[in-house]
């Protein structure tokens, strides 16, 4: 059964306008209320009612019965139920990072692939051009871009699905198998650079590298 999925605050902001004009005696069918919203009614009952017992249905809309819902019963309950799916998303959020043990830029959902290869070719120019001039590279200053760098590739990652879904417009099946796939992979990228990073550093040896 859907739920909801993505990030709640445009929600949150459509509810709370909706709740500006909304009258306490206002009574309304399937349409109406789903234009309140500003969602399709598919989208209102497959991802907001159905999964919730406790969703405020004036009348169950059955075969020759519309509908009915009181307006700002509907509109209270769904910021209440949007304000703890985004609380619950900040959390698993803390959780990811301490698991990963990164800090999540807060410019990382705004970079695309050509940013992070721009990124690559800018630092490995710079390399480049210091083994040239006969200079050393040191091993902290190494560890600390390539450390950087993993966070930054991982935090893109993980805001891909934001980034290209903004306004959970996907289905939410497909939104969810995207945000498992991309989870996996960034905490993979995560794992085998971090790996790789103790490795190195274990080995390297005072003085810097070449």
């Amino acid at each position: 059964m859907a739920r909801p999925h993505g990030n709640p605050d445009d929600l949150i902001q459509r509810i709370e306008a909706a709740l500006k004009v909304a009258k306490p005696a206002d009574v309304v069918g399937a349409n109406e209320m789903s234009a309140i919203l500003k969602m399709s009614w598919r989208n209102l009952l497959v991802t907001h009612i159905e999964p919730d017992n406790k969703f405020p249905v004036q009348k169950r809309g059955m075969e020759g019965m519309a509908w009915e819902f009181r307006v700002v019963k509907v509109l209270k309950h769904m910021l209440k139920r949007a304000n703890e799916r985004k609380a619950a998303n900040e959390a698993k959020a803390r959780r990811l990072m301490e698991l990963t043990g990164f800090t999540v830029p807060e410019n990382a959902e705004a970079m695309n692939i050509a940013e992070i290869a721009k990124l690559i070719d800018v630092n490995a120019k710079a390399r480049a051009e210091k083994v040239e001039q006969g200079k050393l590279l040191s091993v902290d200053e190494t560890l600390t871009f390539l450390t950087g760098y993993n966070r930054t590739v991982c935090a893109a990652i993980l805001n891909a699905g934001q980034h290209l879904d903004p306004t959970g417009s996907l289905p939410p099946e497909i939104s969810e198998a995207l945000k498992d796939y991309l989870r996996d992979h960034a905490m993979n990228v995560h794992q085998a650079a971090s790996d790789y990073l103790e490795k190195w550093r274990a080995a390297a040896k005072p003085g810097g590298i070449a």
